[in-house]
């Protein structure tokens, strides 16, 4: 007779019960013979230990290695996602070194910018100073000009040789001609 289950032939016993007539295939360690015990009938069984052999590993089966590849990628997506932290703080800190350094930049160009502003409304007013003072030397020198000119005049009158006396002015007494300036 054939077990369904294990594909065993068992063969009934004098009791009953069914004993495995393939002593081969029967568990490791345990030894049925057909021999009964005559007092009480029973069939005699004894142990036997097996045969000393080497481990035996058995590996992970389908849904521990499943298990254990998501583990596995999940491990390496935090060590992703911890190197892309890493370098977004680095950015972030180079992004903030960035914004000090262009911010004191700018805090000292305004102030540039604020002290050329102020030397050009210097140098505008020095400006509109030079052309008032300009125009007065230029009127100055016009009115120098005149007078230089009516110095002259005077000068070359003065220096001009007298008139001499005609008949007439002696004939008169002299005083009809006009007088010199």
């Amino acid at each position: 007779m054939e077990d369904a289950l294990s594909g065993q032939e068992w063969a009934p016993a004098a009791d009953g019960e069914r004993v495995n007539e393939n002593p081969a295939s029967a568990p490791s360690g345990l030894h049925r013979p057909r021999q009964q015990d005559p007092a009480t009938g029973e069939p005699i069984v004894e142990l036997q230990p097996a045969a000393p052999q080497g481990l035996r590993v058995s590996g992970p089966g389908r849904k521990e290695r499943d298990y254990q590849s998501r583990i596995e990628d999940l491990e390496q997506a935090a060590l992703r996602s911890a190197r892309l932290i890493a370098t977004r703080k680095r950015e972030l800190q180079m992004a903030a070194l960035i914004e000090r350094g262009s911010s004191r930049l700018v805090t000292r160009v305004e102030g540039e910018l604020g002290q050329v502003r102020h030397e050009r409304d210097e140098l505008r007013q020095q400006g509109q100073r030079l052309v008032l003072t300009l125009g007065a030397l230029q009127r100055e020198a016009e009115l120098l000009r005149k007078d230089l000119a009516q110095a002259k005049v005077r000068l070359a009158t003065l220096s001009a040789p007298p008139m001499q006396r005609g008949l007439w002015h002696r004939l008169t007494g002299g005083g009809t001609h006009a007088k010199r300036r």
